[in-house]
């Protein structure tokens, strides 16, 4: 090899050796390792790699240290230093690493020291320094390992090693024409003859680019037409950096919470690039990679299941040959993700939910967030929807709701519900309160059976706002005289429920409860009956019903219960022994029994029962149909079937107008609310 074809190939040589790789931070920004402090070493020797790490203030100290490698987000040596002087922090790095590597911490600034110097140290290394007050700091510190050069040797024409005596030559004659050639073109014809006799051409590519990339360069020595020149080619390898980037699929909007494989395309990088996707600060790691080797295109397919969040923020694809400093590219966009709105119900301007009082107009304020955004909002109140109704003080305006001059009957739960093309958004339920004064609260039990000296507990259930309450009880008794003359008692009370015991006949009557908080007393009481209890009355009018060959019904209608909860026990007897053959109960005085056989003589005897005891029996007879034959049987059984699908019609027919005018309540009542 000739002077000049070994300075050719020390160019490209030191070209490969500055190949490095740039860093990238925890937030994902890439700090390239010449901005940083750049040191080199010698190899076997050893290399001082600084970092500072004193504090900015006097009151502040190093916590956390940190070195990484390259890329790399994790850290190849840690000191912590939370409960320990400097000299005493405890030091933590891989085993491989004990023997070379140190950090030294006295030193002003800190540095890394590490032993035996080898080529793989050569790159770029991050010192993190985290402090207990103070914002981290960073510091990049580029690593050069100089290599010494070999001792030189001298090489013939044909590549062999030359000792100390270099010959004898054969004179050759005429001396060749030594060409260089690429591709097959004349790119080099001068040559010289050197004072030992040889032919020689230096051919120096100063810089190579991409189309350079597989081309061949020929040597060519000739001295005569007469034969074909003898050449010697070589082809031209090379890391190229990538071409371009793009990401598909993202130009067209996104739904929240659906499930995309977005690809990224990048073409023109030898050897294939590192390819990363990024969703603002955050690497995404679902991803998976496929390169074509023919074309030289690598597709990175990410898994993506946008949120509502991720509106709006920079998703990036990022392709970069390691091999190349500075060859990074990407492409990017902001995301437009759709989601359905998400709702907030809130008081509008200055209110305060415990400080509204009747008579004050109450606003509403529905926030929205949403893309698209909303092309309709409806309000809700105790899960019935409002129209706007100015007349009755309703006033739905955009994402407000106004309600003039509140009223007691406004209390309660409202929601508003924003839609968009993603579909609806219920906001949270919002419970509206209105300072009043109490109100007996409608449905609660107001008759109370109780022996006596037997203990009767009575609930005072009001409607109120404060419910910071106290009560007052009185009691409107019958005089002993038998005069019928009322004496009233009255009882003070910061409990809700009244314990109460009759003593005699006369302590039973009539309980009256008031109510009062901040506001005021509630203007009527609640009015409570407590009576004496006692055994229930008997049945009356029973009836047998609807006889089949097995079965049949038994309907009565009650009598008094006594002052408290009574239920219906029916016994059934053989009429002709008179041997029990069961016991029905039931809460209502209705009996279905069946499992009988046809032409079955009973005897019934119904009576009620409560805590007190049980009331007379009242007995009836009871017989199954008779059965002639299986003909009359098949009818009775189709009779049967009949009588039943008709009550399952009539049934039904009760039902559908229950609905009917369970609907017309409602909307009554919704009328009479709004009226309020």
């Amino acid at each position: 090899m000739s002077d000049k074809d070994f300075h050719y190939h020390a160019h490209v040589h030191s070209m490969c050796k500055w190949r490095k790789m740039c860093v990238q931070d925890e937030n994902g920004e890439m700090i390239s390792m010449l901005d940083g402090v750049n040191v080199s070493a010698v190899l076997k020797l050893e290399a001082e790699l600084p970092c500072d790490i004193s504090p900015p203030t006097d009151d502040d100290k190093a916590h956390l240290i940190f070195w990484y490698r390259e890329m790399s987000g994790s850290p190849f040596y840690s000191l912590d230093l939370r409960e320990n002087a400097l000299d005493s922090g405890k030091h933590m790095l891989g085993d491989n690493l004990k023997n070379r590597m140190v950090f030294h911490t006295q030193h002003k600034p800190a540095y890394l020291l590490i032993h035996e110097v080898d080529e793989t140290d050569e790159g770029s290394y991050r010192c993190r320094v985290d402090f207990r007050n103070s914002p981290t700091r960073y510091y990049v510190v580029n690593l050069t390992v100089i290599v010494p050069p070999l001792p030189p040797f001298i090489l013939d024409e044909r590549g062999l090693e030359l000792g100390s005596t270099v010959g004898p030559y054969n004179e050759g004659w005429p001396p060749p024409v030594v060409t260089w050639w690429r591709d097959g073109s004349l790119v080099d014809d001068n040559y010289e003859v050197t004072s030992l006799g040889i032919v020689r051409n230096d051919l120096v590519v100063q810089t190579l680019v991409r189309d350079d990339f597989g081309a061949v360069f020929t040597c060519q020595a000739s001295n005569t037409n007469i034969t074909t020149p003898v050449a010697t080619s070589v082809s031209v390898d090379m890391n190229l950096k990538p071409l371009d980037v793009r990401i598909e699929e993202v130009n067209r909007p996104l739904s929240a919470s659906k499930r995309y494989k977005l690809h990224c395309h990048s073409s023109g990088s030898r050897p294939p690039p590192i390819m990363a996707w990024w969703l603002g600060d955050q690497r995404l790691k679902d991803t998976e990679e496929t390169s074509s080797t023919d074309s030289n295109v690598t597709i990175s397919i990410l898994t993506f299941v946008p949120a509502s969040a991720d509106n709006g923020k920079y998703m990036s694809c990022r392709a970069e040959n390691a091999a190349i400093l500075k060859s990074g590219i990407e492409d990017g966009r902001k995301l437009d993700v759709y989601f359905t709105p998400i709702v907030t119900l809130e008081l509008g301007g200055s209110l305060k939910n415990d400080t509204i009082d009747e008579g004050d107009d109450v606003y509403l304020e529905c926030r929205i967030t949403a893309n698209p955004f909303v092309h309709a909002v409806e309000w809700k109140f105790q899960s019935h929807y409002l129209v706007n109704n100015a007349s009755i003080g309703l006033v739905i305006s955009n994402q407000s709701l106004v309600i003039q001059s509140v009223k007691r009957s406004h209390v309660g739960p409202y929601t508003c519900v924003a839609i968009n093309t993603e579909g609806e958004g219920e906001s949270n339920v919002f419970h509206l309160h209105v300072k009043h004064a109490p109100v007996c609260k409608p449905g609660q039990k107001t008759t109370y059976g109780v022996g006596k000296n037997e203990a009767v507990h009575i609930p005072c259930e009001v409607i109120a706002f404060p419910l910071k309450l106290r009560y007052r009880w009185a009691l409107n008794l019958t005089s002993d005289s038998g005069n019928g003359s009322k004496s009233h008692t009255v009882f003070e009370s910061s409990q809700s429920t009244l314990s109460y015991i009759p003593r005699s006949k006369a302590d039973f009557g009539t309980l009256l409860c008031w109510a009062t908080n901040d506001i005021g007393t509630q203007a009527q009481p609640c009015v409570y009956l407590v009576i004496a209890a006692d055994i229930p009355d008997p049945v009356y009018n029973c009836t047998v019903y609807n006889q089949t060959v097995s079965s049949f019904y038994v309907v009565c209608m009650p009598g008094y219960d006594g002052g408290l909860s009574q239920s219906f026990v029916m016994n059934i007897h053989d009429s002709i022994d008179g041997q029990l053959k069961s016991t029905l109960t039931s809460p209502r005085a209705l009996f279905y029994v069946s499992g009988l056989n046809s032409g079955m003589k009973l005897s019934l005897k119904i009576y009620s029962s409560n805590s007190k005891g049980r009331s007379d029996a009242v007995e009836l007879q009871a017989q199954t149909k008779e059965v002639d034959d299986k003909n009359d049987e098949v009818v009775l059984d189709m009779m049967q079937m009949l009588l039943v699908l008709t009550g399952v019609v009539i049934a039904l027919s009760l039902v559908a107008i229950a609905v009917v005018v369970i609907m017309r309540c409602r909307i009554s009542q919704t009328k009479s609310r709004e009226t309020v």
